[in-house]
């Protein structure tokens, strides 16, 4: 039998995954989501995140402050800080990083408000996808004489409410980010 809540729950894993990804968009703000998920490579070849062998802190509206859990582990998150190439600078100490964050021209804010509509615009072709599988699911079930034809166009419906609902949600998490971004 069809299980709707699958799909609406794959949806809203897509949605979610989205508002992750826009934390980390934030221009001219030091924030920890600007660096908490870049990938380090530390104590030999493990891939790992900063957030996970540090803690990060904001010092100011420009500036964040990495301190290692381990010492040993500052010249790879440094080194990994550089490699992501956000445009920030570090500086370092004997026990911390300082992460300088750039004040951003009015260019750079409307590139990064391009960059979040078009990242929105691969999560809606997502939830799209999505949808197209449910419907497939539905006509196969249909096409097996294991469905009504009234059940099929039911649930036919509800999908596309469901997909609307969400492509709504995303659509509202776009222009919230970009709003934010040209405000600052």
């Amino acid at each position: 039998m069809f299980d709707k809540n699958k799909y609406d729950a794959l949806m809203k894993k897509s949605v979610q995954s989205l508002d992750q990804n826009l934390s980390g968009k934030v221009a001219g703000r030091a924030t920890p989501e600007l660096v908490s998920s870049i990938a380090i490579i530390a104590y030999g070849d493990q891939k790992m995140k900063i957030q996970q062998l540090a803690t990060i802190g904001v010092l100011d509206n420009f500036t964040l402050l990495v301190r290692p859990f381990d010492k040993s582990t500052m010249q790879s998150i440094d080194k990994g800080i550089q490699a992501a190439n956000l445009g920030l600078s570090t500086s370092s100490d004997s026990d911390s990083i300082k992460i300088r964050v750039p004040r951003v021209t009015e260019e750079t804010r409307q590139s990064l408000v391009k960059e979040i509509t078009r990242m929105g615009e691969d999560f809606k072709v997502a939830i799209r996808n999505i949808r197209r599988d449910a419907v497939e699911d539905v006509k196969g079930i249909h096409k097996l004489k294991k469905m009504s034809d009234d059940e099929q166009k039911r649930l036919l419906d509800e999908i596309q409410k469901i997909t609307d609902a969400h492509i709504k949600n995303i659509e509202l998490s776009i222009k919230k980010k970009s709003d934010d971004i040209l405000k600052m």
